[in-house]
Parts: C-alpha cells; structure tokens; sequence
C-alpha cells in the first residue's frame, strides 16, 4: 500500500477535557460500506447506560439522498433526534477539535484518511477491526466487530472511563506515528513504484 499524507500543521493536537455533554464525532461521506447505521444503535446503547453523549456525522444529503433519508429515518425513529446530528460537509481540523471520540464504522477501506487525522488531532479512534485501521492505529486504538454496535458502545465507554493521563499517553503516541505520513513520503513512495515497473518494463519482465 502507498501511504498517503496528513499536513500535520493543519491538525492541532487537542484531546477533550471532558467537561460538559461528550461529544462523539464521526468523519466521512454517507455510503453503505462506511455502514453510518450503527450510529444510531451505538448513540441509544451509550444512551440506556446513562451517558450524556451527542453525535456528529459529516453526512451530507447529496452523498447519497435515499441513503441519508434512511439514516435520518433511523434516527428519527430511535427519538435521537437531539443526540444525532448530521452536519453536512465541514473542515476536517476544526470538526475533530476536543471531540471525546471519533467513531468509524466501515465494513471496508482502502487507506483511512479520518484515522490519521484523528490520530493528528489527538482524538481517540474507536473503529471497527478492518485491516486498514488496524495497520494504522496497532495498539492504540479501540476496536469492534463490524456491524457490532453493543461492542462499540463497551469500547467507547473504555475511552470515557480511562485515566486522563494515560489517555493522553496513548493519543500523543498515536500522534507520533501520525507524524510519519507525509506527502513527501507518499510522493517518495509513488516514485518507487514508478521507477519499479519501469524498470521490469525494460528488462521485459
């Protein structure tokens, strides 16, 4: 896989100081395999456990309209109306700003974008357990079963009842290996790839 980048300048390193309402947050465009359904179950489940949580979504009706309308639908009839919102397209940087969590439920991805941006913003990533979060985050993220609302409701509740300190800890490691993925190493890497093929080209492989 070529790494793709993050301008880490962009992203300012500021992890909830959980006062007030927790605020979930959720990045990416309305699509069936990015499965945004299981928000709605994840926000009722944190909900039946007493907690005071809101969740934001960068879903936008023109994504997919007759998606959406079944998303808002969902909502609509889980009565999450005030917990659920759907913000539409916004700036990466200032939308993940001291969210408690960014939730990402997609059955697949190629590379993600939000997880590295998370990672760079200092926010803890609760994802389902697919190969392209996984190979990101390692350790330093909380992860479900796709599809699996009940355990990613358990996994954010981990996040919400961790120490700060060591909390901190885990994201500004995570903010390190974010580091890492810049858009000279992706043009380094394409370069590569480039001369590789090239080069059998040639030599008639």
């Amino acid at each position: 896989m070529i790494p793709h980048g993050v301008d880490l300048e962009r992203f300012r390193f500021s992890p909830a100081d959980r006062s007030g309402r927790i605020r979930l947050v959720s990045l990416s465009h309305a699509a069936p395999h990015k499965d945004q359904g299981l928000l709605v179950p994840l926000v009722a489940d944190l909900v039946d456990r007493g907690a005071d949580v809101e969740l934001e979504a960068t879903i936008a009706d023109e994504d997919d309209p007759a998606f959406v309308a079944g998303l808002r639908e969902l909502v609509r009839l889980a009565g999450l109306e005030d917990r659920i919102r759907f913000v539409g397209r916004v700036a990466a940087p200032r939308f993940l700003e001291g969210a408690d969590a960014i939730i990402l439920p997609s059955i697949t991805e190629l590379f993600g974008f939000p997880v590295i941006e998370a990672m760079a913003s200092g926010v803890p990533v609760v994802a389902s357990e697919i190969r392209s979060s996984v190979e990101l985050l390692g350790e330093l993220g909380w992860y479900f079963p796709p599809g699996d609302a009940t355990v990613a409701a358990d996994r954010v509740m981990a996040v919400l009842e961790s120490p700060l300190a060591g909390l901190y800890q885990r994201l500004s490691a995570a903010r390190e290996i974010a580091s890492q993925y810049t858009w000279e190493r992706n043009a380094r890497s394409v370069a590569e790839l480039v001369e590789t093929v090239a080069g059998q080209h040639r030599t008639g492989r």
